[in-house]
Parts: C-alpha cells; structure tokens; sequence
C-alpha cells in the first residue's frame, strides 16, 4: 500500500484511449479502449458495417494495431471496397487499388502494411495473439449473430485478454423496445462498455442526405446522449458534421 504522496508520484501507463478519429465521440466516450468492448447496433441500411469498417481501419492504419476483422455476410468484394475507399482508393461505387484521392484516409500502402487480417464467409474462430506482439489488439466483428461464436463469453475473455473488441448486431438482439430510453438486454448491458446506435435521418422533413445520428445507449466512462454525423455514403464513412 503506498501512501498518498507515493501514490501521486507514480507514473501513469501508455495512453490507454485511441481516437475514433470522430471529435464527437472521442469527446464522450474517451476513444476505443484495449480490453473494452463496443457494440454497434442498428436497424437494417443505418449503416452499421459501414462505421465498423471504419473503426477497424482507424486501429488498423492510424493506430497500428494488430486487427482481425471478420465478415459472415457480406462478399469480399464489399469489404474489399470499403477499406480502399477509406484509404483514399476511389470509392465504393469506383474501387480501385491503384488510384490515390487526395485527402483520403491514410493511403493503400499504409493500409497494405498494415497488421489487419480479414475474414469473410463464416466459419470463425476466437483470435489468437502472439505474446510476444506488442502492439495493441482489436477483434472486429460485423454482423456477429451470425460469426459462430459464443457470444458475449467469447468477447468477454477476448477484452479481459487485453484487446479491443468491436461487434455490429442488429438493434433487436440489444435493445428491448423500439425508442430511446428502452431497456438494454441484461447479458449485453453487463459485457458492452460502450453500445453505439446508428440511426439515419429520414429525407424531407427540413434533413439533408447523409444526416445520422449515433445513439449512446451505454458509456461505462460516463454519459449518454446523441451525436449527429455525416455519412459521407460513397467513401465509406461517418465524419462530424462540421468537417
């Protein structure tokens, strides 16, 4: 036991948030977090494997972490797509992986050297690490109801292992209850640190497309509330409004 002057001098460990390159959520929730565990939930076409991607790439690319992310639904040609659109490589609609865009992400090469490894079409196993790696960890997730594994408990050891994990389910598998303020399903509420809601703006009514909201269901670091974003559809990302 230290006393209290001891206990102030002892020097703090490595940054433990890592920015979700997203002010507004990188205000509330302090980033993503090494042996934390972050849903992202929603209704079909918010797009949740688009946000998803994207955080993937950011601990993959701009954080340099090592990354398994896995797809059992959606074609490799897709999540191909959306990781060179991050990096800057034409975009959704036009891929291209010889082709940089100005001011895109953090470039092919960067993304081609980087420690994300991906999986598509099922058949998924818990990750292993070697102990020896010390980079940070993240395991990725989309549409994990349908990954084969045994879900929460596996995302649980995996964060208390030390890595980051992140999961996309849709919204009725989470929230009990179609509006805000409904009850969060206990299993979920007790293994998420953070649960994010991906609800997009409908056209008309005084909106502009590409207008999102991400609903903060759960912050274990503090509050809840709502963050608008711009979904910029073609690139394959959110980005805050002001940008």
């Amino acid at each position: 036991m230290a006393n209290i002057d001891e206990f102030l001098r002892q020097p703090f460990g490595s940054p433990a948030y890592l920015s979700t390159g997203i002010a507004g959520l990188d205000d509330l929730v302090g980033g993503m977090t090494p042996g934390h565990v972050w849903l992202v939930i929603g209704t079909p076409g918010q797009g949740k494997s688009t946000l998803l991607t994207q955080l993937a790439f950011r601990m993959g690319v701009e954080h340099g972490a090592s990354v398994r992310l896995a797809s059992p639904l959606d074609e490799a040609d897709l999540v191909r797509a959306r990781l060179l659109a991050l990096a800057g490589s034409g975009s959704l609609r036009y891929p291209d992986p010889g082709v940089a865009v100005s001011g895109q992400g953090g470039g092919v090469d960067d993304l081609r050297r980087s420690a994300l490894e991906v999986e598509t079409g099922g058949g998924f196993s818990n990750p292993v690490w070697g102990e020896s790696d010390p980079r940070p960890r993240a395991w990725v997730v989309d549409d994990a109801h349908h990954a084969g594994v045994g879900l929460p408990d596996d995302f649980s050891r995996a964060a208390a292992s030390g890595a980051f994990v992140l999961a996309s389910l849709p919204r009725e598998e989470v929230v009990v209850g179609p509006r805000w303020g409904d009850t969060l399903d206990q299993g979920w509420a007790s293994t998420a640190d953070v649960i994010l809601e991906i609800q997009a703006n409908p056209l008309g009514e005084g909106h502009l497309p590409g207008e999102s909201w991400l609903l903060v269901h759960r912050n274990r670091r503090g509050p809840c509330r709502n963050i608008p974003l711009a979904n910029q559809t073609w690139w394959g990302r959110f980005v805050d409004p002001a940008r």
